[in-house]
């Protein structure tokens, strides 16, 4: 999961014409449990923009997480953020998503698709795996 959300981040925030990433943070803290992806790229929406038309950021979050999809085409991909979704309900791991003000979040295996109150530009995760110590 953590290699596919930071996967992601190079994968879709490149600037190839520049040879440079926006800016990626990721904080692989496996002792405390907790697991931060970020980056400052073009998020999920823009990323999806060439092959789906999408209202809002919270749509984009619900399409990237649910059906198989990729803003590469045409590369045959999109599995990624699905698989995240499925493994972190059937494990009933945590997960904090946002890009631009859509949000994903899952618990106690749910998962829920909001709005979030503030803007996030490219994408935040905050994995929380419940690890028995």
């Amino acid at each position: 999961m953590i290699g596919e959300v930071g996967n992601n981040t190079f994968d879709h925030n490149w600037q190839y014409s520049e040879g440079q990433m926006r800016g990626a943070y990721f904080n692989l803290n496996f002792m405390d449990k907790y697991v931060i992806l970020a980056d400052y790229g073009r998020g999920i929406k823009e990323s999806l923009s060439s092959v789906i038309k999408l209202s809002s950021d919270v749509e984009a979050v619900e399409t990237g997480f649910t059906k198989q999809i990729s803003g590469r085409t045409p590369e045959q991909r999109g599995n990624g953020l699905k698989f995240v979704a499925e493994t972190s309900v059937n494990k009933s791991w945590s997960l904090y998503y946002q890009t631009g003000n859509g949000s994903c979040a899952i618990c106690d295996g749910k998962i829920e698709f909001l709005q979030a109150d503030d803007f996030w530009t490219g994408c935040l995760a905050i994995f929380d795996f419940k690890l028995e110590k």
